[in-house]
């Protein structure tokens, strides 16, 4: 295994996530594509922390990979067909090299992280997370979607039946398929 490939072994993500359980993850073909995405700067917006990872990946289109590590191994996203199947597709194993790739001091420097940004919003009063919340739900589907449905949970009057409804019905859309599907794997296996 080469140096360039190894990350630090302090954090969940870089026990979860290494070049030896890529190769157990992916087929034979999704990772030699992925290793070819890698190569080609196909890796954009990287972002981690201790225990996720998360990027864009342009593909036919530009597809969304969250890697995080999990108790029983490494849970893994994409919203490409073949991740919305949940198989561990070219797409993630592009984000796992370049996240390998990538040195954990480099890691943090490159840009701010998720901790920074975390950070940021402890410092925030609670109107302005809301307004910024309600503005990201407005843009983003999946985001309303999942706002409305939890909601509708907490409401005094019972359980908000038109509002699942409504949730269901754009989730099983053309507009609403987005690939959220999550496999963990351990020992090769999915669950």
């Amino acid at each position: 295994m080469s140096k360039s490939f190894e990350s630090s072994p302090a954090s969940p993500l870089a026990k979860a996530l290494t070049l030896h359980k890529l190769r157990r993850l992916a087929d034979g073909r999704s990772y030699e594509r992925g290793t070819a995405y890698a190569a080609e700067g196909r890796v954009t917006a990287l972002a981690t922390d201790d225990t996720t990872v998360t990027a864009k990946v342009r593909g036919n289109e530009i597809y969304l990979v969250r890697m995080r590590a999990a108790k029983d191994g490494l849970d893994f996203s994409c919203t490409c067909p073949m991740g919305r199947d949940e198989d561990f597709c070219k797409h993630c194993v592009a984000v796992g090299l370049v996240y390998l790739k990538t040195p954990a001091l480099e890691r943090g420097k490159a840009e701010t992280g998720l901790k920074d940004v975390r950070a940021h919003l402890a410092g925030k009063d609670k109107d302005a997370l809301v307004d910024l919340l309600m503005q990201r739900a407005q843009e983003d589907g999946r985001l309303r979607q999942r706002l409305v449905l939890e909601t509708a949970k907490t409401r005094t009057k019972g359980l908000d039946l038109a509002a699942y409804r409504r949730a269901v019905d754009e989730a099983v859309s053309q507009e609403g398929l987005g690939g959220r599907h999550r496999g963990a794997v351990e020992g090769g296996t999915c669950r």
